[in-house]
């Protein structure tokens, strides 16, 4: 093996490393955002108002893509990666940065997270996914 083959190798297994990290991360930040907003939820109206910016801030400030899916799939199951886009539109998710369509970039986040996922074939065929009861 080569020293560039070898160093490759390496640079390939520490990047699985990080993304199996960031992947969790993103699972423990959406399920604290997930809390946070049912929180929200059981405030008293002048609670809320005194709250209701710092959830927006909370949205805008991180909006990773796995993360928002995950926030959706959690809300909407069992959906279809169309209807994971409509969500995402309608709650003012940022897809400017994605030089693809963002149909493309949803189905590479959920083959990603396949591993993660309930996969379920509605009637008429196409793929629905959701998240897993714990």
């Amino acid at each position: 093996m080569t020293k560039y083959r070898k160093n490759l190798s390496g640079l390939l297994r520490e990047i699985n490393v990080l993304v199996a990290r960031r992947d969790k991360l993103d699972l423990q930040i959406t399920n604290l955002k997930t809390l946070a907003e049912a929180t929200f939820e059981l405030l008293d109206e002048k609670e809320k108002a005194a709250y209701s910016e710092a959830l927006k801030e909370l949205h805008k400030s991180d909006q990773s893509l796995t993360d928002e899916i995950r926030r959706v799939l959690v809300f909407h199951v069992p959906v279809t990666p169309t209807e994971i886009r409509d969500q995402l539109v309608r709650s003012g998710y940022d897809f400017s940065r994605y030089q693809s369509n963002p149909l493309v970039s949803i189905h590479s986040t959920l083959n990603r997270l396949k591993d993660e996922l309930d996969i379920v074939t509605r009637e008429d065929g196409t793929k629905a996914y959701c998240l897993p009861i714990v």
